[in-house]
This record gives C-alpha cells, structure tokens and sequence, in this order.
C-alpha cells in the first residue's frame, strides 16, 4: 500500500511540474503569439458555429482550454470529438460539416505547435 501512494505522488508531482513548464508565463514571446493566434482563430470559428447551432460547443471550449495550457496532444485528441464518427449518420451528415474547419484549424495549430516543439522552442505537450 505504502508503494501505491508513494507512485501516486510522484505522478501528482510530475503532472504538476509538467502542467508548470508548460504555463503561459514561463513561456517565450513566440510560443505565446502562437497560442494568443489559435485561441482567436478558434474563438472566432466557435463563435460562428454558436451562431447557428449550439450543439457540442463544448468541445470548442474543451479544445481551447487546452490550447492555453499548452497541452496540444489533448486539444487534437479533444478536436477530433467534432469530427463525429462514433456517431450515427444523420448526426455526422448535420454537424461534422459545421465543425469541419474549425477541427482543421485546431490541428493547423497541434502541428505547428509540434513544429516548434522539435526545434526547441516549446514546451512538451
């Protein structure tokens, strides 16, 4: 039990020292422009979408949130929610079209940011 606890806390402490190297301010001038670049595309994109339907909006958020925190490997994971392919087909025909580009938008964003990553200038997702 004591062995449990202790792997326990050193993922806790993992996680929050890679949540940490990730944050917003630690980050350079370059890497912030990226994020503030997605985040008002996005934005921009979910607003249209509320527009006209608000259906999974909370996905786009979900994706933008994660866009911030520099977590870009769970924005595309998130993302990918809004193509709806585990749904059936008449959900799919309705509303992956509405999502589509701000789907390619966000993975737009996930790829450069893995740009960045293999040149050194960003954090580890």
């Amino acid at each position: 039990m004591k062995d449990f606890f202790e792997r326990m806390m050193v993922g806790a402490l993992k996680y929050r020292e890679d949540t940490l190297l990730r944050s917003w301010c630690l980050q350079d001038m370059v890497e912030r422009k990226a994020r503030i670049r997605a985040v008002i595309d996005l934005s921009a994109e979910l607003a249209k979408i509320c527009a006209v339907n608000r259906f999974s909006t909370a996905f786009g958020e979900m994706v933008i949130e994660e866009i911030i925190q520099g977590r870009w490997d769970e924005a595309q994971r998130i993302a990918q929610h809004c193509r709806f392919n585990e749904e059936d087909e008449r959900l799919r025909q309705e509303y992956a079209p509405l999502w589509e580009h701000f789907v390619f938008l966000a993975n737009v964003a996930c790829i450069e940011a893995t740009a960045r990553q293999a040149s050194g200038g960003a954090p580890p997702s």
